[in-house]
């Protein structure tokens, strides 16, 4: 029962194809409220999951009629259909805002309380929330942090990007004051106006790192079972452009794990599964005991695979880098806003210029995730063998450092003693050589500028490291890179070894990223055709499996 000195929330539900979540989620909000109601069917991006006339396809809307005429004893449940709404086609227009307005329409509650069909709470959290509403009636919203729960009942998903909205939004806002004049502006992220349009989110919130402290999570069952995968494919797919790689997280990933890193959909960077180790909310530990005894029959995702990988060290351990990393991450962009703003009260240099300088040098932490992504192409690749601290492949032991980046500085010393004067490092990436003008075309400081911003017979050198072995028709670049130097300028190049196989053309390395096989004397009898002298060279391989190459421009 509803305690009468609590505030009266409404629970807001909006949902297409509910089960087998509907009754167990019902019963988990019942004792806490003043109303539910729920709002079903279809918006026109997720008609391919739903009947011709807009309604759950999996007897969704049974289930709650069902609740409806044998538990609701105290009439709390409200259905609300599209045709209810005046949609006779049976279809909600827009996406997700108009069903979430018309519960907000309905509701009579001092609080509309947000819940997806697969979100539960401990009964003790929520009865912790509404005490927090009774003792402080300013409070005007709550948000919560999710617990993602991936492939079964016993598993959790996390990730970098997953945590960076979180953070921005302050939570997965859930709890909004109402009255009077309220508004429901938008479903993404829920917004609800006062009677002076002001978000409520905006006022005398309490944000998701105050309720994890207290202990209180929502728990989110959105990806534990296959079709709730489907589904959420085949609707992200027609209503968004930006998920359009969807349905190849679902065959490679949900269906398969051949990317263990990119478990959640819809973000790009990092993500990862874990094991959970805490209690279930009581409903739905009720459902897995149903699904289990086979009382409630639905599919489920086949665990062979969550299990091999969670077993994994290695995977465990690049778990626990990926969080050091996250939150290293989130200190250096904490720390550059303090610098960046005392600076700007110091000189008076505007924001932006500011920024241009940092970020030149705490960009390449937007890559870092790349460092740990091979792992999972690598690991699934039958020609690879995961080993402490590196691959076999061929027969041959490549050490991790291999893979991440900067293999310049393996020879930058060498390369200062004939690099000297002004000169440019083509393919700088996020490592140029010291004192050289870097040239990129995608990433670090030099991203953008290219070859043709420089005269030809302009430059006392050119160095390049691990860049020319990426150009198909090399020969013909290389000639443009000689073209920039004075006469008796030289060109410095460092470029993998043929004996490591991992950079050949092909390998589960470097795909398709390398076009052709660098070897020393290739590369020496191609810079004397196009007129240069090689004065010196060290045919390695050294500790990158690299080797060099100096020589001076003479024709």
């Amino acid at each position: 029962m509803e305690d009468a000195a609590s505030p009266r929330v409404t629970f807001g539900i909006i949902v297409l194809n509910g089960e087998p979540f509907t009754r167990y989620n019902l019963r988990a909000l019942y004792p806490f409220a003043h109303e539910i109601i729920v709002v079903e069917g279809a918006s026109p991006a997720a008609a391919a999951s739903a009947t011709s006339d807009g309604h759950s396809s999996d007897g969704t809307l049974d289930a709650l009629r069902g609740f409806k005429a044998n538990e609701d004893p105290e009439n709390k449940l409200v259905i609300v259909t599209a045709e209810d709404d005046g949609h006779p086609n049976g279809f909600w227009p827009g996406e997700k805002d108009e069903q979430s307005r018309a519960y907000a329409r309905r509701a009579t509650g001092e609080y509309l309380w947000q819940v997806d069909i697969d979100e539960f709470y401990h009964a003790e959290d929520m009865r912790r929330v509404l005490a927090l509403l009774r003792r402080d009636p300013s409070i005007s919203g709550v948000a919560f942090e999710w617990i993602n729960f991936w492939g079964g009942f016993g598993y959790v998903a996390d990730g970098w990007e997953y945590r960076r909205v979180i953070r921005r939004l302050g939570g997965n806002r859930r709890v909004m004051r109402w009255g009077t004049g309220y508004v429901y502006a938008t479903h993404r992220p829920p917004t609800v106006l006062d009677e002076k349009g002001r978000d409520v989110f905006r006022l005398n919130w309490i944000s998701y790192r105050v309720m994890a402290r207290l202990g209180i999570y929502c728990y989110h069952y959105g990806m534990v079972f296959p079709s709730q995968a489907r589904q959420k494919t085949a609707y992200y797919l027609s209503a968004f452009e930006s998920h359009r790689t969807m349905q190849k997280w679902y065959d490679s990933t949900y269906l398969h794990l051949r990317r263990p890193f990119h478990v959640l959909h819809g973000l790009p960077s990092v993500s990862w599964l874990e094991r959970f180790r805490g209690e279930h909310p009581v409903q739905a530990e009720l459902l897995q005991r149903d699904i289990d005894s086979g009382s409630m029959r639905i599919d489920l995702r086949q665990t062979g695979d969550i299990e091999a990988i969670l077993a994994s060290r290695t995977y465990m351990l690049e778990i626990r880098i990926l969080r050091l990393l996250s939150f290293l991450r989130r200190g250096l962009v904490g720390w550059v806003g303090i610098v960046l703003k005392a600076l700007r009260r110091l000189v008076h240099v505007p924001m932006r210029a500011l920024r241009r300088i940092f970020c030149s040098r705490t960009r390449m932490w937007g890559a870092a995730p790349c460092l740990l992504q091979n792992y999972e192409r690598l690991l699934a690749d039958p020609r690879t063998e995961r080993r402490p601290g590196g691959w076999m492949y061929q027969g041959k032991f490549y050490p991790d450092y291999l893979m991440m980046g900067g293999a310049s500085h393996a020879v930058s010393k060498t390369a200062l003693k004939y690099c000297r004067g002004s000169g440019i490092d083509v393919g700088a990436g996020y490592w140029p050589l010291d004192g050289a003008i870097p040239v990129d075309l995608e990433h670090g400081p030099g991203a953008g500028r290219t070859l043709s911003e420089f005269q030809d017979g302009s430059l006392d050198y050119v160095f390049s490291s691990h860049c020319l072995e990426h150009i198909e028709g090399w020969q013909s670049e290389l000639r443009k890179w000689v073209g920039k130097l004075k006469h008796g300028g030289g060109v410095f190049l460092y470029l993998p070894h043929p004996d490591c196989t991992i950079w050949h053309p092909g390998s589960p390395f470097v795909g398709n990223g390398h076009k052709w096989i660098p070897s020393p004397t290739v590369v020496a009898d191609a810079l004397r055709g196009v007129g240069c002298e090689v004065e010196a060279r060290e045919d390695g391989p050294d500790a990158m499996r690299s080797f060099w190459v100096w020589a001076r421009r003479t024709g």
